[in-house]
């Protein structure tokens, strides 16, 4: 309702400008400072960051070492002698994310199939992106609101959403 009153009342040119202005005010607001060496320096909340004009990779093939990857389990699935687990989850909410997870690549096995052959309209599947939406879903609390969007099947699949809520919601129905 707002973007469309702002559309209405103003043209592209002065949505842009104003937008730029907002960008400027912003990035003046932050002061640097030169530790003495020549480098700039913002202040940020977690500490001073150097500032720079090049884009680099840390680690790779040319580069000093490479950054450790973090797990707790091994390749075969066992835990990892010393591993540190932060939070470690119960057998029953572990459960639960995995079945969720596996109802969730089924689910879009099945509807990324009914799409192709023009059953549906529209669906993207979540492939690859299981544990990422279940796994924030299951660390929020109920009541923290969620605005799902595409790929994030997930998220309501553990919020509750049954499958024949995503048949209707693909396919325009409410039964």
């Amino acid at each position: 309702m707002y973007l469309i009153r702002l559309k209405e009342s103003l043209s592209c040119q002065s949505i842009s400008t104003y937008a730029w202005g907002c960008l400027r005010q912003i990035s003046t607001s932050l002061k640097t400072q030169d530790d003495g060496s020549g480098t700039n320096y913002i202040d940020l909340p977690g500490g001073k960051v150097p500032l720079t004009g090049n884009l680099t990779f840390i680690g790779g093939p040319l580069q000093g070492p490479r950054i450790a990857t973090y797990r707790t389990i091994d390749m075969t699935g066992r835990p990892v002698d010393g591993a540190h687990v932060p939070n470690n989850l119960d057998r029953e909410i572990s459960i639960k994310i995995y079945k969720t997870m596996a109802t969730l690549q089924t689910m879009d096995t099945l509807f990324y199939e009914a799409q192709r052959q023009g059953r549906f309209s529209f669906y993207l599947t979540s492939q690859g992106e299981e544990a990422t939406t279940v796994g924030s879903a299951a660390a929020l609390h109920p009541e923290d609101i969620v605005f799902a969007q595409y790929r994030e099947q997930g998220v309501l699949l553990w919020r509750g959403y049954t499958l024949a809520q995503f048949f209707n919601q693909v396919r325009a129905s409410n039964s």
